[in-house]
């Protein structure tokens, strides 16, 4: 069975192409103008949240607001997106008009298939949302969507039955924001270890030509997640 680690195995960031504000800047707006920013913005975050959600990648049931070191939690006991974006919303405007900057932890659960099963995990996907920079981070903290794990362990039908989901997802986000980075990146690792650039480059000693590490047979169902390394990956059409 896969697992869920303490840190993200992978992580991608995006960002609405509006402007990036300061601190000074934003102290100096107006009631009003705090108002409208804020709808405007948290709009391009609801519409991230209404992707992952069709896709059962994130299904959102709690805020993480940090501030100043102190950690505030909000459990959602409504599920829809439009009661959690509009709190989402009243945190970010009083959060604004305190002249505080507003940064949260958005959690929740994850749809698994397995050849037996569907199930509902917590913990794999999250998401940091800025609205200084109106722009989100999307982790994972697992490696399922790969068909070898970051163990070396092979688990191309999990892989198989849930990447595509998550690789829909990153295009359609792809297609609202800016895609900024991905983390790990390459060579971040060093020479022995591949990044997992969108859990697509498991490949061994950096070999991305054979396939000889895979079971007989199964060579043509790993190939779409093999790739060259690529400033975009791995959002691009080509998959």
């Amino acid at each position: 069975m896969f697992k869920i680690k303490e840190v993200p195995t992978c992580s991608w960031s995006f960002d609405y192409e509006n402007k990036i504000y300061n601190e000074k800047e934003l102290s100096q707006l107006r009631d009003e103008e705090i108002n409208s920013l804020v709808r405007n913005r948290c709009h391009f975050l609801k519409e991230i949240l209404e992707v992952l959600n069709e896709e059962a990648i994130l299904l959102v049931d709690k805020m993480i607001i940090n501030d100043s070191g102190n950690e505030f939690t909000q459990v959602f006991n409504d599920s829809s997106l439009d009661f959690i974006t509009e709190e989402i919303n009243k945190n970010a405007i009083d959060f604004m008009k305190n002249k505080s900057c507003f940064y949260c932890e958005l959690e929740g659960s994850t749809l698994i298939e397995t050849e037996k099963e569907k199930n509902i995990y917590n913990g794999v996907i999250s998401i940091n949302y800025s609205l200084l920079r109106n722009g989100i981070e999307l982790h994972t903290y697992s490696d399922l969507w790969s068909p070898m794990s970051l163990d070396d362990n092979y688990q191309i039908d999990l892989a198989l039955l849930n990447n595509p989901r998550l690789e829909r997802s990153l295009k359609k986000i792809k297609a609202i924001g800016k895609y900024s980075f991905i983390s790990p990146d390459e060579g971040e690792y060093g020479d022995e270890e591949l990044a997992q650039l969108g859990f697509r480059i498991i490949t061994n000693q950096g070999d991305i030509t054979k396939f000889i590490d895979f079971p007989k047979g199964r060579e043509e169902e790993v190939k779409p997640f093999i790739s060259q390394y690529a400033p975009d990956y791995p959002l691009k059409d080509n998959i």
